[in-house]
């Protein structure tokens, strides 16, 4: 064959490879916010959010994981001392400000509430993001801290933004303390995601997402196979809520639906109206939001009464 028949195969084949690159590098490292930059955000997403951020008395403490890394820690106690506790994992390239609408709501409802920076975000240690692999591991010693610290009888759900949804899902799949998990405009599959995002490029899914596969996994070990939280889905064996913004452009809809569908257990869906695009369902519709979360956790709340009557039997 001809040399220049092989230009444009060499051509293509470095295209291919270089849009895996830059895809897989926008993954495990992704341009992340800095709390300043975060906290600017919020003022202008939620105005007055964050003032009443500012008034709250949050214990910040650092938690040592099983990966030899450090999460920064925020912990918002409860008005009334009890022994419910929720940990909100933020989305993707954000910090725990992400987590602070939900953690007013939580708290309104009851909660003690931990919220935390995930790996390479923040304030917190850690060398690239996972996307959920490496983060569900250190949501298990966020929830680790508070069974160590407030006893083996509480109460603890997980609740995750967008990537955090992502790993509250893979993190319930192995960890029997978990009573119950809220995800908000989660990711079902990340390949599934991957390839809505090339065509929204006009791009095909193969073979940019074998591409893409082989330089995330030559970063990070994990294969993004391994990042399908509908497949822990189908497994769980606690209540989940879902709440997604009808108009997400990022992560679509369909995502939290058909987790739904598949979701064995009592389950809650919300697919909020007014225009809400991504991590906008309860800032486009508080009411509402508020509402089917204060149901599912009465529902949640009605759970764990009939287990520990139970237990009294």
């Amino acid at each position: 064959m001809e040399w220049y028949v092989w230009v444009p195969i060499i051509l293509v084949v470095f295209f291919i490879l270089v849009m895996g690159y830059v895809t897989a590098k926008s993954l495990y490292h992704p341009k992340r916010l800095t709390l300043d930059a975060s906290r600017a955000k919020e003022n202008v997403r939620s105005p007055g959010l964050m003032d009443i951020y500012d008034t709250w008395d949050i214990e910040t403490f650092w938690i040592d994981t099983q990966q030899s890394i450090r999460l920064k820690a925020y912990f918002l106690p409860a008005e009334v001392d009890n022994n419910r506790y929720v940990v909100i994992a933020h989305g993707y390239s954000y910090t725990h400000h992400g987590a602070i609408k939900y953690a007013r709501m939580m708290n309104e409802l009851g909660f003690h509430v931990l919220m935390y920076d995930e790996r390479y975000h923040g304030e917190s240690e850690g060398d690239m993001c996972t996307m959920g692999h490496l983060e569900q591991h250190d949501l298990y010693d966020a929830i680790s801290y508070l069974y160590e610290r407030f006893g083996p009888d509480i109460i603890l759900g997980t609740y995750g933004e967008s990537m955090g949804a992502a790993t509250a899902i893979l993190e319930h799949q192995f960890d029997d303390r978990v009573q119950f998990v809220i995800s908000d405009c989660g990711f079902a599959d990340l390949r599934m995601l991957l390839t809505y995002l090339y065509r929204l490029r006009h791009l095909p899914k193969y073979p940019f997402i074998w591409a893409a596969d082989l330089c995330f996994y030559w970063k990070t070990k994990v294969r993004l196979r391994a990042l399908s939280p509908i497949e822990a889905v189908k497994r769980a064996k606690v209540p989940m809520l879902f709440m997604h913004g009808e108009s997400d452009r990022f992560i679509p809809k369909d995502h939290s639906i058909k987790m739904h569908e598949v979701c064995p257990t009592t389950k809650g869906l919300l697919i909020a109206p007014n225009a809400a695009d991504h991590t906008e369902a309860s800032r486009k519709n508080p009411e509402l939001y508020r509402e089917v979360l204060k149901d599912f956790l009465m529902k949640i709340q009605m759970i764990t009464n009939n287990k520990e009557g139970g237990k009294h039997d």
